[in-house]
């Protein structure tokens, strides 16, 4: 099964720093690959990246796009320059494993004009008829019970609030969580996934020194 993602954000490129964002939707762009990374929950492969700018870099200049793996640069990747407004990587297809992280990088380089960005891939997953939900919560999380929708770089103090209609039956399953930091000795986060408000059974917990779960 193929999925598309979607990706922007109204938020001009920068035109000296490395900076990241997430795969799908769109959060504000950061210096912080960690803090933009959204966790795979199956195995698959992402393809066919493409990006388009609202206008050119300019001569001499150019915008490099990546699909970060874990951290590290894959080689699903574009390049953007001079007069160019959009490039596209329909060669390279990047395997993905669960509980990996991906998120986009945009690297400037020779101080190209600044645009705003929009972007688009695909994921083909390894078993039919699977599909990801790639979600970011808030870069921080407090002590109160939040709830985040998902797919959506947000938090509210009420479940109400947060509901996303499903559009067709089905199931949800494989449910991962990265943390940016680890919740220290003692300590826990405990992350539940609610279907008509009241909590499923699919939950992750994690502890201590541990980030991921």
């Amino acid at each position: 099964m193929e999925q598309v993602f979607f990706g922007g954000r109204h938020e001009l490129l920068h035109d000296t720093n490395t900076e990241y964002n997430t795969l799908v939707g769109g959060i504000y762009f950061d210096t912080s690959e960690i803090s933009h990374s959204c966790v795979v929950s199956s195995d698959g492969k992402i393809k066919n990246l493409r990006v388009k700018l609202t206008g050119s870099p300019g001569i001499g200049k150019e915008y490099v796009f990546t699909l970060m793996v874990n951290g590290a640069p894959s080689a699903l990747t574009l390049t953007i320059s001079d007069t160019e407004t959009s490039d596209a990587d329909t060669t390279h297809e990047v395997d993905v494993s669960a509980g990996d992280t991906v998120s986009l990088e945009c690297n400037p380089d020779g101080t190209p004009t600044v645009r705003y960005a929009t972007w688009t891939s695909m994921f083909e997953g390894d078993t039919a008829k699977e599909s990801l939900v790639l979600g970011k919560g808030r870069p921080e999380i407090n002590e109160a019970t939040t709830y985040i929708p998902l797919g959506v770089f947000d938090s509210f103090s009420t479940a109400t609030a947060v509901q996303v209609p499903c559009p067709t039956s089905g199931k949800l399953k494989n449910f991962y969580v990265s943390l940016s930091a680890a919740p220290g000795d003692g300590k826990s986060w405990i992350f539940t996934l609610l279907v008509n408000e009241v909590e499923s059974t699919l939950i992750v917990t994690i502890t201590g020194a541990n980030t991921t779960g």
